[in-house]
């Protein structure tokens, strides 16, 4: 038996293995041939799995997909957990003209710039932060007073999500557009969630989403 997990790159495998520290599903190398490991049940063997309606091959889709506490995987669980992580707390983008970023992301989101310089701006937003570096000066390290940043970049046009209530979805399509900001783009997703897609100044991707669209939004 061919197990999925076993194809995937090296970094889709690492990143599930951080997911798994997040929100509990277990992504590890195969424990046995031929069985599947439970978050909270163990080993179920191939027997075992198809009366509970999970094909024999392991590649069936997920059953219990909207509780990600019964998860189930064609995968090894190990004696080592993965340590957790909280969360992601920053995300990044580069833009062009810093100045103009900035006030962008200032004008329509009302963000609060908590610092910057001539080579990066840092907004609060909620628990998080969303960092802008001007194209080229995340490429150099940073000496700081603690140490050396490392360097870092992104190629072209970036992505990220705005978390919104449902409540004020109309809300902001009059204020984008009384911003003139173009809406590119609207999805409703099957799980019941809305998403807005708009670009800022540096054709980066932005979305306002609804709850809905993920296991765990």
């Amino acid at each position: 038996m061919i197990h999925v997990f076993d194809r995937l790159p090296f970094a889709v495998r690492f990143a599930g293995q951080i997911a798994s520290s997040v929100i509990g599903v277990h992504l590890h190398g195969r424990s046995r041939e031929g069985s599947l490991c439970h978050t909270s049940k163990g080993i179920v063997t191939a027997n075992e799995r198809t009366s509970l309606g999970f094909s024999r091959s392991g590649t069936h889709a997920l059953p219990g997909w909207g509780n990600t506490s019964t998860l189930w995987h064609t995968g090894p669980m190990t004696n080592s957990p993965v340590p957790r992580v909280q969360g992601i707390l920053e995300s990044c983008i580069n833009v062009s003209d810093l100045n103009r970023a900035q006030r962008f992301y200032q004008s329509v989101f009302g963000l609060e710039v908590m610092t910057s310089d001539e080579r990066f701006c840092a907004f609060q937003v909620g628990h998080d932060v969303l960092l802008l570096f001007k194209i080229g000066e995340s490429k150099k390290p940073a000496q700081l007073a603690g140490g050396i940043i490392p360097p870092h970049d992104t190629l072209g046009a970036g992505h990220f999500a705005f978390a919104i209530s449902p409540d004020v979805i109309e809300d902001w399509r009059a204020f984008l557009a009384k911003q003139e900001v173009t809406i590119e783009s609207e999805v409703r997703w099957e799980r019941g969630g809305t998403s807005l897609y708009f670009r800022d100044p540096d054709n980066n991707l932005l979305e306002l989403a609804t709850p809905g669209i993920w296991p765990n939004f």
